[in-house]
C-alpha cells in the first residue's frame, strides 16, 4: 500500500469514527468568516509517524473586530474542569488577511500577560502543545489513538488593521455564524502600541474576554459608579453604549479592574468617563483583587474552590486601613474564612500617598451610592472576598 492510499485509509476511519459531536449552543458573539486548520493525527505506535491533515472548518477572525457585548451575563459559556482553557499561538500561512503571526517580541509580551492570570486567578491556561508532551495531557488527549486533535482552544493571533486595540469572545463559541462546530476561537491583538507596556495591557484585557469577563463599563450598574459621555464616540461606541445584566450575588464594580477603560481608552474612542464622585482613579496595568474575586466568583460552578484569604485594598494602593483597631498597609490579605465575622474595617477620612498626593474617602467597593461612611463591619461570604475603599484625589 503507497502512502497516498494510507493517508487516504487513515482520513476515511477518522471521519467513521471520530466525527465531531454536537455540542450546546454556546453563548453568541459570531466569529465572521471560516478557515481550515491543520489538525495533528497520531497514528498508532507501530507506525512511529506524525501526519498533518486538514480537519473540520475553524472560526476565522472578527471580520468587524468588534463583538457584540450587549448580551446578559447568564448567556456567556464558562470554560470547563475549573477554568482549564486551553490554548495556541496562530502560526499558519492564511488567506485571511486580518491574522498574523505575532512577531517573537509580540509573543513573548502576551506569554507573559497569560503567565499572570495563571498565577493570579481561577483559571488555568495551558498550551495545547504542551499537553501533548505532558503526561497527565493523555486523558485530554490520548497519544496512542486514530483520531484527531479536537480540544477546543483559543488562538492567539495579531490584527494588523487594530492599532494597541483587540477583539475576543467572551468565554467559550463552539458554533461559527452558520451554525458549525468549531474547534478555535481566535483573540487578535493589533500592534502600534507606543511601547511594550501598553501592548501588554491589551494582552491583559483580551485574555480577560477570552476566559469570560466583560466590559466593567458596561455592568448594568454602570450609571451608580461612572457616567461615560459617547455622543461623538467612533465605530467603537457599542462597547460603550450597551450593557450587561449581572447575576445577584455577583462581585461589586471594580473601578482598577482590567476590563475597565481608562481614561487614555476613553480618549482614543472620543469619549469620556467619569469617576462618581470624580477624581478615583481608573483601570489598572495588573489584574487587581476585584478581577481575582470576580473569577472564583464565576467559577464556582465549574469546580473551583472558594478564594482562600480575604482581601482588604485601597484605590490607589499603597495606603493604609484600619481593620480590626489595627492599622496594616494596603492592598492587606487575611486568612478569613466564609462565614468568618463580623470584622470592623475603617478607611481614614484623607490620606497622603509616598508621592505627596492628598487622597480622600470616597466610597466602598460595596457602597451604591458615594459619601458613605468610611466604617463597615464585615462577614466573609463567596463572592465577596474583597473590600476596596475608593479615594478621589483632592482639588
Amino acid at each position: 500500500m503507497n502512502i497516498t492510499n494510507l493517508i487516504a485509509l487513515i482520513w476515511t476511519r477518522l471521519r467513521k469514527e471520530t466525527g465531531h459531536p454536537e455540542q450546546e449552543e454556546s453563548a453568541g458573539f459570531a466569529r465572521q468568516g471560516r478557515n481550515r486548520r491543520r489538525a495533528v493525527v497520531v497514528l498508532p505506535a507501530a507506525l512511529g509517524v506524525l501526519f498533518t491533515w486538514p480537519c473540520q472548518a475553524a472560526s476565522g477572525p472578527n471580520l468587524e473586530g468588534i463583538p457584540q457585548r450587549n448580551q446578559s451575563t447568564s448567556s456567556i459559556v464558562y470554560w470547563p474542569e475549573r477554568g482549564f482553557v486551553p490554548y495556541e499561538f496562530w502560526d499558519e500561512v492564511t488567506y485571511i488577511l486580518n491574522v498574523q503571526q505575532f512577531s517573537y517580541l509580540e509573543e513573548s509580551i502576551v506569554r507573559s500577560a497569560i503567565l499572570e492570570w495563571n498565577q493570579k486567578t481561577a483559571v488555568h491556561l495551558v498550551n495545547l502543545q504542551a499537553l501533548q508532551l505532558l503526561e497527565y495531557g493523555r486523558e485530554f488527549l490520548p497519544i496512542f489513538s486514530l483520531r484527531p486533535i479536537t480540544l477546543h482552544r483559543v488562538s492567539f493571533a495579531k490584527h494588523p488593521e487594530r492599532v494597541c486595540s483587540g477583539s475576543s469572545p467572551i468565554g467559550i463559541h463552539r458554533r461559527d455564524e452558520y451554525g458549525n462546530y468549531i474547534d478555535t476561537q481566535f483573540t487578535q491583538i493589533g500592534s502600534g502600541c507606543e511601547n511594550d507596556r501598553q501592548f501588554r495591557d491589551v494582552a491583559l484585557h483580551e485574555i480577560g474576554h477570552a476566559i469570560g469577563l466583560i466590559h466593567e463599563h458596561q455592568r448594568i450598574d454602570r450609571n451608580r459608579y461612572v457616567q461615560v459621555e459617547y455622543t461623538n464616540a467612533g465605530p467603537d461606541r457599542v462597547n460603550l453604549t450597551d450593557t450587561a445584566a449581572i447575576p445577584p450575588g455577583a462581585p461589586p464594580y471594580n473601578y482598577r479592574s482590567v476590563m475597565h477603560y481608562g481614561e487614555d481608552w476613553m480618549a482614543v474612542a472620543n469619549a469620556r468617563v467619569e469617576t462618581i464622585p470624580p477624581g478615583i482613579p481608573l483601570s489598572s496595568e495588573t489584574i487587581s483583587p476585584g478581577d481575582v474575586d470576580r473569577l472564583y466568583w464565576l467559577y464556582r460552578e465549574q469546580g473551583v474552590d472558594p478564594m482562600k484569604e480575604t482581601v482588604v485594598d485601597t484605590n490607589p494602593s499603597d495606603l493604609e486601613i484600619i481593620v480590626d483597631g489595627e492599622r496594616y498597609r494596603t492592598p492587606a490579605r487575611f486568612r478569613w474564612a466564609e462565614g468568618d465575622g463580623p470584622y470592623r474595617i475603617e478607611a481614614p477620612a484623607v490620606q497622603t500617598d509616598r508621592q505627596g498626593h492628598e487622597w480622600r474617602f470616597a466610597r466602598w467597593n460595596t457602597d451604591k451610592s458615594p459619601f458613605g461612611s468610611p466604617a463597615k463591619s464585615v462577614t466573609v461570604r463567596w463572592g465577596l472576598a474583597w473590600h476596596e475603599a475608593n479615594y478621589a484625589l483632592s482639588d
